[in-house]
């Protein structure tokens, strides 16, 4: 689990927290400072670009972004999450005020054959567009198909709260308070605020809350590596 994150305290490591990979989805935490040409460690810079049958969220933990979807751009402000359908051409131009900008993103599938298209966008992409929400305020998330989210709110009341993943990844991002979380088989801790948790397909758990606490929650279906030949794709003599 990673280490714990306090934006409140003025304590950031967004620059150097893992990111992860797997096949169902790949994402993390991302940090653009105000004067810089691009995220810390991302020497690329800002690229428009289109993932091929693959979903996207961007949640803006702090600060505000331009951002670009279909030609069309605007601001997406803190604490909003903004949805990106499959194919759709976008971009994260940077800062759009005088702060430092913290933000989550997950992209799922991950497929390993086309992670990505930066040109020959597919025909009818230019007209999809982000679709933006307010977690916690919005009933519904914006999402769908492969990829889908959910805004918690919970309570010491709610209990224990039992988690049984069958044919999809979790990944738990905690925006506010703390989760205790327990693996079947006794692996537990605690995430906190600014950190997440990348749970695998079939790795049931369960959590609870000490206090009231807020998680995004996202759902990433997939294909098993699909483009990643298995052992009985190979030919030996070759």
């Amino acid at each position: 689990m990673n280490e714990p994150t306090s934006l409140a305290d003025g304590v950031v490591s967004w620059g150097a927290d893992p990111f992860f990979f797997a096949e169902a989805a790949r994402g993390g935490p991302w940090l653009w400072k105000v004067g810089g040409s691009g995220f810390e460690g991302e020497p690329l810079g800002p690229v428009r670009h289109a993932h091929d049958d693959a979903g996207e969220y961007y949640y803006m933990f702090q600060g505000s972004a331009y951002v670009e979807t279909g030609g069309e751009e605007f601001v997406l402000e803190e604490g909003q999450v903004g949805y990106i359908p499959p194919d759709a051409p976008h971009n994260f131009l940077g800062p759009s005020a005088d702060r430092d900008v913290y933000f989550f993103c997950v992209i799922a599938p991950n497929f390993a054959d086309n992670k990505w298209r930066v040109r020959d966008f597919r025909p009818g992409s230019e007209s999809l567009r982000m679709t933006v929400a307010t977690p916690f305020d919005s009933k519904d998330l914006p999402g769908g198909g492969t990829l889908s989210a959910a805004a918690l709110h919970l309570t010491p009341d709610d209990g224990v709260i039992e988690v049984s993943p069958a044919g999809f990844d979790v990944v738990y991002l905690v925006v506010e308070g703390s989760v205790d979380i327990r693996m079947t088989g006794g692996l537990q801790g605690t995430i906190r605020a600014g950190t997440y948790l990348h749970l695998r397909d079939g790795w049931n758990h369960e959590f609870r809350v000490p206090a009231a606490a807020k998680v995004l929650r996202f759902d990433c279906a997939f294909q098993a590596w699909r483009g990643t030949p298995s052992a009985q794709d190979v030919d030996p003599a070759s």
